[in-house]
C-alpha cells in the first residue's frame, strides 16, 4: 500500500486532499509523456488507486467547505 493509503485511515480527509490531488495531476501528467512499458504499467496502477480515493472523499467535499466557510462553486 502506499503511504497515501495508508495516510488516509489515520488522518482527517481535510490534511489529505491537497497532497491527493497533487499526486494524481503529477501521475496523469507524466501517463501524457513516454516511459517504459513497466513504468506505464505502475503509473496507470498508481492513477487508478488515487483516481478511487478521490472518488470515496468527494462526497465529504461540500461538508467541508461548508464548515470551512467556503463558499459553493456556481
Amino acid at each position: 500500500m502506499s503511504p497515501v493509503s495508508l495516510e488516509y485511515v489515520s488522518k482527517p480527509v481535510p490534511e489529505l486532499i491537497h497532497e491527493i490531488g497533487t499526486l494524481r495531476r503529477g501521475v496523469f501528467d507524466l501517463l501524457q509523456g513516454r516511459q517504459h512499458p513497466q513504468q506505464t504499467i505502475q503509473l496507470y496502477l498508481a492513477a487508478s488507486r488515487l483516481s478511487g480515493l478521490v472518488t470515496r472523499i468527494a462526497p465529504v467535499l461540500p461538508t467541508l467547505r461548508r464548515l470551512a466557510g467556503v463558499p459553493e462553486p456556481p
